[in-house]
C-alpha cells in the first residue's frame, strides 16, 4: 500500500511540475521581446549583430510601435525603415563614436530627424561584413574626422547629412 502511494504522489507531482513549465512557456511567449537580440542575426543583411564592445557600442536597435529590432549597422535600419513593412513613425537608436551616447534617429510623419542636430554619418561602401565600421553615426563633424583618422578603411569618407543616408538606404 505505501508503494502505491509513493506512486501516486510522484505522478500528481510530475502533472504539477509539467502543467507549470506549460503554463510558463506559454506566457513567455504572449509577453512582448526583442525581435534581434545582440548576437543574432540581422534582419535586414542576415549576418550576425554585432555585441558592444568595452569602449565602443555596436547595437543598433529601431523601435516600431511596441517592436524593438536590433541590426548590424545603421545602415540595415535605415533601408528596413524605408520598406513597406515599416510605415509610419520609428525611433531608430544608432551607436556614435562615444560609447553609450547614440544618435537618436526619428521618422514622425515621414519626416526624418537626428538628435544631435549636429550628427552626421559615415557611408562609406565596403564588403557588407565591414559595416559596423563603415555606416556609423557620429554626434558632429569633430567626431566624424576623428573616427575616420582611426579607421583605415575610412581615409577617403566624407560626411553625410541623415538626409543622404536616407536616400542611401533606399
Amino acid at each position: 500500500m505505501d508503494r502505491l502511494l509513493n506512486v501516486s504522489s510522484r505522478r500528481r507531482a510530475l502533472t504539477g511540475a509539467l502543467a507549470a513549465a506549460l503554463f510558463s512557456l506559454a506566457l513567455a511567449g504572449s509577453l512582448p521581446r526583442a525581435a534581434r537580440s545582440a548576437g543574432g542575426k540581422c534582419p535586414y543583411c542576415n549576418l550576425a549583430v554585432l555585441k558592444n564592445e568595452p569602449t565602443l557600442d555596436n547595437t543598433v536597435a529601431m523601435r516600431h510601435g511596441a517592436n524593438r529590432i536590433e541590426y548590424r549597422c545603421v545602415y540595415c535600419a535605415v533601408a528596413q525603415a524605408n520598406s513597406d513593412k515599416y510605415k509610419g513613425d520609428v525611433t531608430i537608436l544608432a551607436p556614435s563614436e562615444v560609447k553609450g551616447k547614440p544618435v537618436l534617429l526619428t521618422r514622425k510623419a515621414d519626416r526624418w530627424t537626428a538628435k544631435p542636430a549636429t550628427a552626421v554619418f559615415v557611408a562609406e561602401k565596403a564588403h557588407h561584413r565591414y559595416c559596423q565600421i563603415t555606416y556609423r553615426a557620429l554626434t558632429g563633424r569633430p567626431g566624424f574626422d576623428a573616427y575616420v583618422k582611426k579607421n583605415a578603411r575610412l581615409r577617403s569618407a566624407r560626411p553625410v547629412t541623415l538626409a543622404q543616408l536616407v536616400q542611401t538606404a533606399k
